[in-house]
């Protein structure tokens, strides 16, 4: 018998969430962990532009992670139902995560303007999986701080610009990170990995994809680096 990938049970706009709801496909929820399946996608594809060896090497680490973080958010277990088996967050990587930063950062020059996302063909793929990355995360921000059920079990709860956006309009990095103005650290301090939000979004997910976000943002400048590719400086005023 033919396995079918097609099942035609979301022909009417509707998925199921481990744990056996339904919900809207626009649902933030959904948003939510469709933005990570995005990114770890994006993943993929910039392995195959990124030639330094550090980074071929870890950088398919993420994938795995990304995976279980998906899962995750895709599990609403109602009250008197079972709880289904998920892998475990890879909140144990964050230090790890840092630790990347800071030996990529111990090699480039110090950042003084704006960068230009750009580069070599790798450099370029990590600046785009940085701002997927950054909007993977304000969607999970998002639902943690949706109120009522409607985040989970309704059909509202439309993310707005979750799908696919695009630039990730949080500012700083030099059109780079997020949250802050520097070349690589977050300036997040907690790595608090067992508080859950109404909605069951762990805190260690935030604070895993922000982290991702900055890894990537000095890892493109990395590649570049290594690359030869020369790093172009946004200065206002100057074009």
């Amino acid at each position: 018998m033919v396995q079918r990938i097609y099942t035609g049970t979301g022909d009417q706009g509707e998925t199921g969430l481990f744990g056996g709801s339904r919900v809207a496909k626009s649902n933030l929820r959904v948003s939510a962990y469709g933005a990570v399946d995005e990114l770890n996608a994006m993943i993929g594809w910039t392995l195959s532009q990124v030639r330094e060896p550090v980074i071929t090497e870890r950088l398919p680490m993420l994938q795995p992670d990304l995976f279980a973080i998906g899962a995750h958010l895709a599990t609403v277990v109602r009250p008197g139902a079972r709880t289904p088996k998920l892998p475990p967050l890879p909140a144990p990587r964050i230090a790890e995560l840092e630790q990347w930063i800071d030996d990529a950062e111990g090699e480039l020059p110090e950042l003084r303007a704006f960068v230009m996302p750009g580069g070599s063909s790798g450099g370029a793929a990590l600046h785009v999986a940085r701002t997927v990355c950054r909007r993977a995360e304000r969607d999970v921000i998002r639902l943690a701080r949706s109120s009522g059920d409607s985040g989970d079990f309704g059909d509202s709860g439309e993310s707005g610009d979750s799908a696919h956006a695009g630039n990730s309009g949080d500012s700083a990095h030099a059109g780079s990170s997020g949250d802050s103005a520097h070349a690589g650290g977050s300036g997040d301090s907690a790595h608090s990995a067992d508080s859950a939000d109404a909605h069951g979004v762990d805190s260690s997910i935030i604070v895993y994809l922000n982290r991702v976000s900055d890894l990537l943002f000095v890892w493109a400048r990395r590649e570049n680096l290594h690359a030869g590719a020369e790093e172009e400086q946004w200065l206002p005023g100057s074009g």
